[in-house]
Order: C-alpha cells, then structure tokens, then sequence
C-alpha cells in the first residue's frame, strides 16, 4: 500500500503524448478514478480535458549534392538546385516559392527561367525577384525547384559570385 503523497505525485506526472505528426485538432477527456484497499473509489470520477492544437510545419529545402555554383560566359543556362527537395511534412501542396537573385551585377540581363507545373504562375520584379505562385502539388513545386535555370544574355558577363535565397509557403 502507498500513502496519499505517492498518489498525489503518480496523478500530477501523468502526461499526454502522441508520436502523430499531424494529431487531429480538438479536445481530449480523461477521466481519473481511484480505488483504495478496501475496494472503494473516488466518485464522482475526477475529468481532465486537453485541447489539441496542431502546428504547422514549415517546409524546408533539402540538397543532397552542394548547389551549382558556376556561370560560363555563354552558357545557354545552368540549373541552379539540381537536386534539391522540399520537405514539408503536414502539407501535400505548396502555395509560393520565391527565389531572389542577390548580388545581382547585370541587371536585366541577368534571368532565372523555370518550366511551369500545375498552373503555377510567376512575377520577376526589379530583375531580382522571382516568386512562383499558386497552389500545386510538393512534387511539382519540386519539379520547379530542381529546375529553375540561371541565364545572363550580356556578351561581357561582370565578374562576381552572384548568390540565391530561397523560401517557400
């Protein structure tokens, strides 16, 4: 047999977990009944009531090789995350994906060009910006990702190291 101090602690670690990655949103209701030696148990049974509210996960780009990171003068273009993956684990459709072209050194000659899916549309502002928008599966903004290409059609490309930052909804 145990004292009440024990049953107290017993009562006040129990605790809810779940290994779900997406639990279903709502409440949970336990209820707590205690029976002593002689056969008699708490009433009326003592009830406990946990909302559950899920989170969502952000979606995050994996590359399983280093990113391409050289440009030849000429070149008709250069796949920029060949082998890069989105990840989300609570969402089978993405809405945006927007990549900026930062130290962008030739302006308007400088272009990211990607193969549409799942009517995706695109905006390219201040010739450093491009957003895809548009709600379309994981696996055709991955399509789209993977194949986003760098291009430069000036003749004398400007020396540098331009550099990528992308996010994604």
């Amino acid at each position: 047999s145990a004292d009440r101090g024990y049953f107290a602690a017993l009562l006040q670690s129990v605790q809810f977990l779940t290994d779900l990655e997406e639990p279903t949103s709502g409440e949970r209701e336990f209820t707590f009944v205690v029976t002593d030696e002689a056969g008699g148990s708490s009433t009326p049974p003592k009830k406990s009531i946990l909302t559950i509210v899920p989170v969502n996960d952000v979606p995050v780009i994996s590359t399983v090789v280093a990113p391409v990171g050289k440009y030849t003068e000429g070149e008709a273009g250069q796949a920029l995350l060949p082998t890069a993956v989105i990840l989300d684990h609570d969402n089978d459709t993405m809405t945006e994906l927007t990549v900026t072209l930062e130290n962008n050194f030739d302006g308007d000659n400088e272009r990211l060009l990607v193969t549409f899916k799942g009517g995706v549309k695109s905006t390219w502002v201040n010739h450093s910006v491009l957003t895809l928008s548009g709600v379309a599966s994981v696996a055709d903004y991955n399509a789209m990702l993977q194949n986003i290409t760098y291009v430069n059609a000036k003749k004398d490309v400007a020396a540098g190291d331009p550099s990528l930052a992308t996010r994604i909804f």
